[in-house]
């Protein structure tokens, strides 16, 4: 889907075990964008766990996909759309408490 969204052409043949970062600028609105999409490699198990939180930490947005016909890639991203949050809420909360100390 990444490569559809910045060529705008499918590829067939695909490999869904590299984990690869496109870069891609367009313009929205008149002013340039520039997208970094980070297409993550499979599906994470409990050994990527810093990778997958590091890669959270990186993102400013995030896209799920699972497969209609794979309920367990569904169930993954309800995994993953928790610990998004999660990690999200926390680095708020660091924000916030980093704050609250400077105006003391």
């Amino acid at each position: 889907m990444v490569v559809r969204f910045i060529t705008k052409r499918f590829i067939g043949e695909y490999d869904p075990n590299l984990e690869k970062v496109y870069t891609f600028n367009t313009l929205i609105d008149n002013e340039f964008v520039l997208f970094e999409i980070l297409d993550a490699a499979g599906q994470p198990n409990e050994a990527d766990c810093l990778t997958l939180e590091a890669n959270i930490r990186w993102a400013e947005a995030f896209i799920l996909m699972y497969s209609v016909a794979d309920k367990c890639s569904f169930d993954e991203c309800n995994r993953l759309k928790f610990l998004i949050n999660y990690n999200k809420r926390r680095r708020r909360l660091g924000s916030y408490n980093k704050v609250m100390k400077r105006l003391r």
